[in-house]
């Protein structure tokens, strides 16, 4: 195993993730900064730029999330490879893609329900269905994330195998003990 297989492995798990939705790497772990604490949800990976390091995930454009990103873009993602025993961590920042049309147009009718919710997300109502759904692109933004940092740790039978990858040093990465 090389650094280079490693990091190989992470890309790989990661893109078939944004296209598997039996993936449980695809429901990823993504922290954000509200203030003082980390904010941390469950977002589907949509997409993976292997080149770029970037994912791409879907967000309604008045969600709590899209607020604290425009105040500060820097987050994390985490995944959790259950199948190959791969935890991956990765730091970076996000940004809002400008050009949403290409993603709105491959949703169906079910994924666009997601995005358009009157009044907004995270505004307190009496009830639980005191809402109403009326989906429009107007509502919906795509977060494309670039990583600075990814960290991965394989959980093998013999012994485990971590190393970190930074685009500071163009992604050469080096071994650490788990």
């Amino acid at each position: 195993m090389t650094l280079t297989n490693l990091l190989e492995k992470c890309f790989k798990i990661l893109t078939r993730a944004s296209v598997d939705r039996k993936s449980d790497v695809r429901n990823m772990v993504v922290s954000i900064i509200d203030g003082d604490y980390p904010s941390s949800r469950i977002m589907v990976l949509r997409e993976v730029d292997i080149k770029q390091k970037s994912f791409i995930f879907f967000s309604d454009r008045k969600s709590e999330k899209c607020r604290l990103l425009r105040a500060n873009s820097s987050g994390s993602l985490l995944a959790w490879d259950r199948k190959n025993h791969v935890q991956i961590r990765v730091k970076g920042k996000f940004c809002f893609e400008s050009d949403v049309n290409n993603y709105w147009d491959r949703l169906g009718d079910t994924g666009k329900k997601s995005y358009g919710n009157n009044p907004f997300p995270s505004t307190p109502i009496l009830y639980a269905q005191q809402f109403e759904n009326i989906p429009t692109i107007s509502r919906f933004t795509v977060l494309k994330f670039f990583a600075d940092n990814i960290d991965i740790l394989w959980l093998k039978r013999e012994r485990h195998v971590r190393a970190i990858y930074d685009s500071r040093d163009t992604w050469q990465g080096f071994w650490v003990v788990p």
